[in-house]
C-alpha cells in the first residue's frame, strides 16, 4: 500500500510542479493508455485495496510495474492506482494537501 501511495505521491507532486502537462504526461503513458486506465479504474482500485498490506516486495513490483496475468487489464497501473487513491483522499479531506507530504502512507490508506 505505502508503494501505490508514494507512486501517487509522485504523480500528484509532478502534476503541481508542472501544471501545464497533462496527467498522461505525468504518469509517462499515453493518452489511450490512459483511457483505459480510466475505463479499468474500479476494477484497478478493487485489485489495489486486496494487496494493500502486501509486504512481498516482487508482488508489489508486478502490481506496480509489470503487464498484467489478465489479458483485458492495462499494464502498469501502479501510477494510476496510486495517484486515484490519492486523489480520493484528498477530495474527502481537502485540508490536507500539504499533510499527505507528511503523514506515513498507511494513515492515508485508513
Amino acid at each position: 500500500g505505502e508503494r501505490l501511495i508514494e507512486e501517487g505521491l509522485a504523480v500528484h507532486l509532478s502534476s503541481l510542479a508542472y501544471p501545464e502537462r497533462s496527467l498522461a504526461q505525468h504518469l509517462f503513458v499515453s493518452e489511450a493508455r490512459l483511457s483505459t486506465l480510466r475505463e479499468y479504474r474500479d476494477s484497478l482500485l478493487q485489485a489495489a485495496s486486496d494487496k494493500l498490506h502486501e509486504t512481498d516486495e516482487p508482488a508489489v513490483q508486478r502490481f506496480l510495474f509489470a503487464p498484467p496475468t489478465d489479458p483485458d487489464s492495462p499494464p502498469r497501473p501502479g501510477g494510476y492506482v496510486g495517484y486515484a487513491l490519492l486523489s480520493e483522499y484528498l477530495r474527502k479531506h481537502p485540508d490536507e494537501t500539504q499533510a499527505v507530504f507528511e503523514r506515513p502512507a498507511r494513515e492515508l490508506l485508513e
